[in-house]
């Protein structure tokens, strides 16, 4: 059954994943298996494989990499209401991330997680912080 699902990608096909350094491939693959497991409900492993996903994110994609860690941080606060370590995983994302709509997403999570943590003056700044990166996105803006 499993086969079927595509749970297992096909490893002979191509190439082995590179053991040096981030990969796209590898990247891609867990963040697929995440999504995955969170569907299943197993989320601290989905969180985990997320992280997993956003370390193995070469640094040229930046908003990948981000998006990844948020998915992690996501996990954490949705699904098991945990927003201190949901709010430690975006700090050092968004410390590398540069600015446009991926930040402004991820920021507009942490302010709704400095929010459930009582910090309401932060949660405020994160928020401003995050409209000001949307752009003139109307969606974007109405997310944020």
């Amino acid at each position: 059954m499993c086969a079927a699902e595509g749970c297992f990608p096909d490893f002979n096909s191509t190439p082995g994943p590179s053991l040096t350094g981030p990969d796209e491939r590898v990247a891609t693959a867990l963040a697929q298996s995440a999504d995955r497991v969170r569907r299943r409900g197993a989320t601290l492993d989905a969180a985990a494989r997320y992280l997993e996903a956003a370390a193995a994110t070469p640094a040229s994609l930046p908003e990948r990499r981000l998006g990844r860690a948020r998915l992690a941080a996501e996990c954490l606060f949705i699904d098991l209401s945990e927003v201190v370590h949901a709010d430690a995983i975006l700090d050092p994302a968004l410390a590398v991330a540069p600015p446009g709509p991926a930040r402004a997403e991820a920021r507009s999570l942490q302010s709704l997680l400095r929010y459930y943590q009582g910090r309401v003056a932060d949660a405020l700044e994160l928020g401003a912080q995050a409209l000001e990166e949307t752009g003139a996105d109307p969606l974007l803006r109405a997310l944020v």
